[in-house]
Parts: C-alpha cells; sequence; structure tokens
C-alpha cells in the first residue's frame, strides 16, 4: 500500500503542462509533499527495524538537494540503469521505468546506504545475535604475499644497496648501540623475575629510547607518521590491541605508549631484543605449553590490578598477515576483561608491501628490501578506548568479537574468520 502511494503521488506529480512559456505542476504542492514524508516516514520505519537489505533507493545528498530546490521546474530523477539492473527492460517505457527502479532499490543496498546504516546502528555482539560483519573465507588469503618483484623494484633495490643501505645502516647501528647501553644501564641490579616494577629512576632512564626509537624509523625511511587519535594513559587503558604486519610495529608502538610487550620466549634470547625486552618487563610466552599461557594472564591480571608498570601491547590475531583483512582474535587478551585501546596499522605501498607473512621474503630480506625505498608510508589509527560491559567481561568471545568489529569498521579492513592454525 505504501508503494502504490507513493508511485500515484509521483505520477500526478510528473505530469506537467505548458502555461506562459513555463513548465508548471498541474497538482498541488500538497501531493509532492505527503509522498516525499511518506518516503521519509519509511525509509526512517526501515532503518529503525535494521533491515539493510530492504532499503529504498536513496538518491546522493546533491541530488536529493537539487530536487528539492528545483521540484516544481525539474522531473523526478529517477535512479541510474547501472543501480537498477533490470532498468534496460523497460528504457522506453517511464512509468514502468520508474516503478521497477523503486521495486528494485529496495531489495538493493549502495554503499551510501550501508555508511549511513552502520554509523546509524552499529551491529555489536549479544549474547543472543552473532556479529554480521564477517566476510566469506573462500577465495581470501589474508596471509598471501602481494608485491613481488617488478624492473621498478630491481631497480630500487640496486640503486638502494649502493647508495640508500650503507648510509642507513650505519646510522642505524649507532642508534641500536645508544638504545642498548641505556637499556642496560637501566636494568642492572634488577631481578627481571621479580614481581615488582621498576623503580622510578629506571623507568626516567627508559624515557629516552622512544626518540632513539623514532630516529631509527625516520633514518628506514618513515619520515612522516600519519598517526590518527592520541594515546591512551595506563590508567584509562592498560592493554593496547593492534592488528599485526609487519616487524615494525612494535617500534611504532614504544614511540607512542613506551609499553610493555607479551613475547615469545625465544625472542628474549636474542641478545640485542632480550636486553630491550628485560628493560620494558615483557610477559614471556612459550606458546608450546598450556601452563605458560595461563601464567601469562594471571599475570596481565595482577599488573592491572597493583598499577604501576607500563601499558601492555597484545597482538591478538597471533601472527601477522598482509594487512588487508582481520583475521580471527585469540582471546587471551581479552579474558582480564579490562579497557583497552585498539590500535590500527595500515601501511600504504604502490610496488612494495612491507608485511611479513607466507609467500613473501624471509625477515632479513625483508628488512634489506625496506631499507632500500626511497620513502615508506604508514598511517596509524589510534580510536577510542574500549570498555568492556558486564557481559563482555563474563564472555571473552563477545569482547573479542566486538572489539574486533569496530576495528573492521573504523579501519575499513574486512573481517574474516580465518586463523594461523587454519592456514598451516
Amino acid at each position: 500500500l505504501m508503494i502504490r502511494l507513493f508511485h500515484s503521488f509521483k505520477i500526478l506529480s510528473l505530469k506537467k503542462i505548458k502555461k506562459n512559456g513555463q513548465i508548471k505542476t498541474s497538482t498541488s504542492s500538497l501531493f509532492t509533499n505527503r509522498a516525499t514524508k511518506i518516503t521519509q516516514n519509511f525509509r526512517q520505519s526501515v532503518n529503525a527495524l535494521m533491515l539493510p537489505q530492504f532499503t529504498l533507493y536513496k538518491p546522493p545528498s546533491a541530488q536529493r538537494r537539487n530536487h528539492r530546490d528545483s521540484k516544481h521546474q525539474q522531473k523526478y530523477t529517477i535512479p541510474h540503469a547501472s543501480d537498477t539492473p533490470f532498468a534496460n527492460y523497460f528504457k522506453h517505457s517511464k512509468p514502468i521505468l520508474f516503478l521497477s527502479s523503486v521495486l528494485i532499490s529496495m531489495t538493493l543496498v549502495t554503499d551510501h546506504d550501508v555508511e549511513d546504516f552502520h554509523e546509524s546502528s552499529p551491529i555489536l555482539q549479544t549474547e543472543d545475535e552473532p556479529v554480521h560483519n564477517i566476510v566469506q573465507t573462500e577465495n581470501i588469503d589474508p596471509f598471501l604475499y602481494d608485491t613481488p618483484y617488478n624492473w621498478y623494484e630491481y631497480f630500487k633495490l640496486i640503486f638502494g644497496a649502493i647508495v640508500l643501505l650503507p648510509i642507513r645502516i650505519t646510522l642505524i647501528l649507532p642508534c641500536a648501540a645508544i638504545g642498548y647501553i641505556i637499556a642496560k644501564i637501566a636494568t642492572l641490579g634488577h631481578d627481571s623475575h621479580s614481581n615488582k616494577p621498576l623503580s622510578p629512576w629506571r623507568s626516567s632512564m627508559l624515557s629516552p629510547l622512544k626518540y632513539i626509537c623514532r630516529l631509527t624509523l625516520f633514518i628506514m625511511g618513515f619520515y612522516k607518521l600519519h598517526i590518527k587519535g592520541t594515546p591512551a594513559s595506563v590508567d584509562h587503558a592498560p592493554l593496547v590491541v593492534a592488528n599485526h604486519v609487519s616487524p615494525l610495529d612494535p617500534l611504532f608502538l614504544f614511540y607512542l605508549y613506551t609499553p610493555s610487550y607479551v613475547s615469545k620466549k625465544e625472542v628474549e634470547k636474542i641478545p640485542l631484543f632480550g636486553t630491550f625486552l628485560k628493560a620494558v618487563q615483557a610477559i614471556e610466552v612459550d606458546r608450546s605449553k598450556k601452563t605458560s599461557r595461563r601464567a601469562a594472564l594471571d599475570e596481565i591480571r595482577r599488573r592491572t590490578e597493583i598499577g604501576g608498570y607500563p601499558q601492555l601491547v597484545i597482538f591478538p590475531e597471533g601472527t601477522t598477515t598482509n594487512g588487508k583483512y582481520l583475521i580471527t582474535f585469540r582471546h587471551g587478551a581479552f579474558i582480564p576483561g579490562i579497557p583497552l585501546q585498539p590500535v590500527i596499522f595500515k601501511y600504504g605501498y604502490r610496488h612494495f608491501n612491507p608485511a611479513y607473512t607466507q609467500g613473501g621474503p624471509e625477515i632479513i630480506h625483508l628488512l634489506l628490501r625496506l631499507l632500500c625505498q626511497f620513502s615508506n608510508h604508514v598511517d596509524i589509527t589510534l580510536l577510542d578506548v574500549y570498555t568492556p560491559s558486564p557481559q563482555e567481561k563474563d564472555n571473552p568471545d563477545m569482547f573479542a568479537n566486538n572489539v574486533k568489529w569496530v576495528m573492521s569498521s573504523a579501519g575499513s579492513l574486512p573481517s574474516t574468520e580465518n586463523g594461523y592454525y587454519r592456514n598451516l
């Protein structure tokens, strides 16, 4: 009935007559206003029901404004044929074309409609309703490396190996040496296995490390960091979660937060990295032992309760991807049920993706290729602090899925059900 009324009012408003050289409508403005109001009310009712698949066609804002300002002088603008797939069959019949456009557009959802729908009614998981933004995993590989060598990359590799690589390595080595000395002095006499945070004077000695870290990133070609948002303090967000793309992600987070990390036990055996992780009091995890993972969760809870520790960074995906998707979040970071700040990394590239994933170069080859680039780009989005609800505190699965949905929507990263172990 609503569509028939809408159609009748619009057909009446389209009947034009010529009078005194000007085109005027033969119906009063009451019919047109009434038809517009019916359309708006119907759209609001549909959006209130949260049914994006049952949405009327919505012209662009400029087109709607032009139609509203000159509705007595211009014909009603029908949807383009590309927006109504069956319109070509009725191109010689305007009334039928109009009606088919309305009916078909009710079952189609344009990008504009999807964007408005997500802004007006975000879909978060509840106990009775799952998240609906997960895309199909068929023909999707979040671990596929998408920038193999081409002639331009070979040119940059040759030129960079001769010119850029020696200069950058010469400048990076002193930065690493100075950082190592600072971390070593700050941890002299401190038991790494103690259950106490670093003393204030030790923590203050570590503050120059963030600037050394930024200088190192500048030397590596990240001349300007595109950062959106503000880092939250440890009191507001004891935990920081981020998608994992490149081995450089921890360096960017260290510059922003000077945090601690949850790292694999094998990493701390590396001389240089082990000293840095000891200085920031990283939590060791042995993935082969369930008791080690449980101990890490207990340590996260203990640190948030007593305070005095730096913020903790966790990559809930558990591995690196090509940066185009979000894979399944592991729930370890969400079991404590504490406020956290989501962070999104998106590396801008055309010929070289700095992601470290399967099918791509090995870690040493990747870093060498990165040092041979003329410049590197990254966009870092710091989202608002996410405070879990009582339901999310009791349900880590819900907490993880909702945080993942927020990151997927804010970063325009499709969410998939792929996981690390599924692709082994």
